[in-house]
């Protein structure tokens, strides 16, 4: 193994008179691509600053082999002496052809004056200057922050073609699982270490913390409130989240019959103006112009009860715009929307408008004591912390709170509101991991209809049963499943189309996004005919294997059930240990028959 080019022990750093974390030790080495791990607020980011020499120990001494040359992306970065992008980058003493290059991928003009640039351009603007100059060591701080999914795509492609070191701290699961080998972790006050990358975090993860919960169960000792969250909270989530993508499959396979039932339909019939009350949203040949740009061409499309509906595309796309016309904040120049009656709308904005900055968390969401969240009154301070807020910060004024809280406590607002159609916009904007896992938790168990503009490609996975992809060229077009579908699928196989757009539409897709074509008629022949052909024993083997899930499941939920007897573990620990082992096994058979179980569903539709 290569001599390590950073080595760091005995780290310990003190804020307020409270240490924020004591005697962390690890090391880097060339080659190698690392993300750092932990909850907000347990000092990520501060560890970065350590190992980049912008702030001091307080204990501890960090090793930096000779000559190494690091680049530091901070979350505030400093455009101090600069007057536009391209003097800023070429600070890194590189050519200017290096510098516009650099600037293109991140989508950022040459020209850009810093000081009325907007806090996203700035974000790129460093990103780009981070990257440019031939660094030995990256230290990366939430990089993929306000970029889009292409500029995601290309940065991913560029760490893992990067020679040197790499260790960053992101949000983004999807992206850490595509660039990282290794993996450290800050867990209340101790650095972890595991020799591989983040695609194995959340195994490992519960690993440790079952070990350390049975730790903690011999001597006796009793869970503090934070650790009864963490231990018994996020694991359990992941449980519950396992059994909601099971059900999140399912509705996309029942998206894909309905769909092709209302093609059928829409062929002989046209599209009728009645609705029925399971239809939320009907938009018929709607499109957006601005000036000479048309940024979403003539479109049509049927929303309907409990649809959980993504939109994905490059920035500028027009993402906010689609979801604004489907809701009738704004009007399209044609086209019409019909709203179904006693639908309540619920949006969630990316500025956080609703949040009023002179006033407490308690103020900014009752003048009361409770607020009512699906037809049950909760008391607002237990809501709040279960969001994670402490009884200081719920009292506290808002305008002090970080990027991160501000963005939970306007989730929290938006979350309790009254209302059947749930419109985010980017909601997982500086959230952490465990944030995002309560929030997703939450969706999943939102009994409306949910429309999701994110650049997380996890998030849409895991909550969506279809996706609006936007190419930048005005075209829209729907697949049925999340992102990584739209990726896959032919659009012959998976898009639909409630409306007409032309078929003489130009403009390519951004790489890794769809570059589609309307659905012809000779595709849904050539689909008919599959159909037509699909053998007798596909569909036996469907119909076993969905006996086989729901056997598997029923003995997973009895397992867990039986798990949670009271003092199972300190009565009959060899009960406990056999009935763990015999629901991980489970657990891991039901994983395997899932990915069979949807394979043989796709060939079937």
């Amino acid at each position: 193994m290569a001599a390590p080019v950073i080595g760091f022990k005995g780290l310990g750093i003190t804020f307020g008179g409270k240490p924020l974390f004591q005697n962390l030790e690890g090391y880097i080495n060339l080659g190698e691509r690392y993300c750092l791990i932990g909850r907000n607020g347990c000092g990520k980011s501060t560890l970065l600053k350590l190992l980049a020499g912008s702030v001091e120990s307080d204990h501890g001494e960090v090793f930096i082999q000779p000559g190494l040359k690091i680049h530091f992306l901070s979350q505030d970065p400093k455009f101090i002496g600069y007057t536009t992008a391209l003097d800023y980058v070429m600070s890194q003493k590189i050519e200017q052809y290096e510098a516009e290059e650099f600037l293109m991928h991140v989508q950022i003009p040459t020209d850009l004056a810093l000081i009325s640039a907007s806090g996203g351009e700035l974000r790129r603007c460093a990103l780009a200057h981070t990257l440019a100059g031939n660094p030995d060591v990256l230290l990366l701080d939430e990089p993929t922050n306000h970029m889009d999914l292409p500029t995601i795509e290309w940065l991913e492609g560029y760490l893992n073609q990067f020679k040197g070191a790499l260790l960053v701290i992101s949000h983004d699961r999807r992206f850490l699982a595509n660039t990282t080998n290794k993996t450290y972790w800050l867990d209340r006050g101790k650095l972890r270490y595991h020799d591989q990358g983040f695609k194995d975090y959340e195994r490992w993860s519960e690993q440790v913390l079952a070990d350390d919960e049975r730790h903690m169960e011999k001597l006796n000792t009793k869970l503090k409130q934070e650790e009864e969250w963490l231990h018994r909270g996020v694991t359990g989530r992941r449980r519950r989240n396992q059994g909601r993508l099971r059900a999140l499959l399912k509705l996309r396979e029942i998206k894909t019959d309905t769909q092709r039932l209302r093609k059928k339909e829409m062929a002989q019939q046209g599209m009728s103006a009645s609705s029925s009350s399971k239809l939320v949203i009907r938009a018929t040949d709607i499109s957006k112009a601005f000036g000479n740009r048309i940024l979403i061409k003539p479109f049509s499309i049927d929303i309907e009860k409990g649809d959980r509906l993504g939109i994905i595309g490059p920035n500028g796309a027009g993402k906010t715009t689609l979801a604004q016309m489907l809701v009738k904040k704004i009007p399209p120049d044609q086209g019409k929307v019909y709203i179904g009656p006693k639908t309540e709308l619920i949006y969630f904005d990316q500025m956080r408008d609703s949040l009023d900055p002179n006033k407490s968390m308690w103020q900014n969401l009752t003048d009361g004591n409770y607020v009512t969240v699906q037809g049950v009154d909760v008391h607002v301070m237990g809501y709040l912390k279960g969001f994670m807020f402490n009884h200081e910060q719920i009292r506290g004024i808002v305008g002090i709170l970080s990027g991160g809280e501000k963005n939970r406590l306007a989730l929290a607002k938006a979350l309790c509101q009254q209302g059947n159609l749930l419109v985010l916009d980017e909601p997982t904007n500086d959230l952490d991991m465990d944030t995002l896992d309560m929030l997703q938790e939450l969706l999943c168990d939102y009994p409306g209809t949910l429309i999701i503009i994110s650049h997380d490609r996890d998030f849409l996975d895991r909550l969506t049963t279809s996706v609006l992809v936007m190419d930048g060229s005005g075209k829209v077009e729907e697949f049925i499943g999340g992102y990584s579908d739209t990726v896959k699928r032919p659009p012959s196989s998976s898009s639909r189309k409630q409306g007409s757009i032309s078929s003489n539409d130009t403009g390519s897709s951004s790489p890794n996004l769809i570059n589609g074509s309307s659905v012809s008629g000779a595709s849904h022949l050539a689909e008919d005919d599959r159909q037509k052909k699909t053998s007798f024993k596909h569909k036996h083997a469907f119909e076993q294997m969905s006996l086989t899930v729901t056997a598997l499941e029923n003995k997973i939920q009895d397992l867990e059930y039986q798990l949670e007897e009271v003092d199972l573990f300190t009565k009959t620990p060899e009960k406990f240990q056999k009935l763990s082992a015999d629901l991980v096994a489970a657990q891991a058979v039901l994983s395997a028959a899932e990915v069979e179980w949807f394979m043989l569903a796709e060939q079937l539709t």
